[in-house]
């Protein structure tokens, strides 16, 4: 689990000069690294095989963070 959280000091706002980052209800708590739903797995597959992956959004705890868009492709 320990992998898992970073203390609160090192992702605060304005942490490292980053705008966004955890909020003061977190202060001298470890903060998760992943918030609920903040992933996306993603398997796809074709001629070369099957792959995976997983996206992490940027900014998940922020009213501005990303939203992941996907599309099938067919070839």
């Amino acid at each position: 689990m320990e992998r898992l959280t970073l203390p609160y000091d090192e992702v605060k706002v304005g942490a490292g000069g980053v705008a966004t980052g955890a909020g003061p209800e977190w202060e001298g708590k470890m903060v998760p690294k992943f918030g609920e739903g903040c992933l996306l797995i993603v398997r796809a597959g074709g001629g070369a095989g099957k792959f995976s992956g997983i996206i992490g959004g940027f900014s998940p705890r922020s009213p501005v963070a990303s939203n992941p868009v996907t599309k099938p492709v067919r070839g």
